[in-house]
């Protein structure tokens, strides 16, 4: 059965380790499980390029389409949040918020 999410099937399993390091309050193995999972897509994006399966002449160019791997840039940002609710209370804060979301969309 297929799975049609936003990210593809490879959030799924970053969502069950989010999940459970949320319910369990954990956050060093919800780190390195983050990791391992990173680490087990760049072998399989290196290994589909080292067995010749693409076309791409370099590695550069295969791992610029096969980038899932670079989920791995999440973790510092996770390691730094602390669980707390930031409270704007200036306009200014509330406006910056606002102007970079809103280039998003």
């Amino acid at each position: 059965m297929f799975t049609f999410t936003e990210g593809g099937s490879y959030l799924l399993p970053l969502a069950l380790i989010f999940f459970l390091g949320c319910k369990y309050h954990k956050q060093a193995p919800m780190l390195g499980a983050t990791f391992l999972w990173c680490a087990l897509l760049f072998a399989k994006a290196y290994y589909s390029y080292s067995s010749g399966a693409t076309a791409s002449g370099t590695l550069y160019e295969h791992l610029t389409f096969a980038s899932e791997f670079m989920m791995v840039a999440v973790i510092p940002l996770i390691w730094l949040y602390n669980g707390m609710v930031v409270k704007l209370k200036n306009r200014s804060s509330i406006s910056f918020i606002q102007f970079t979301f809103g280039s998003f969309t």
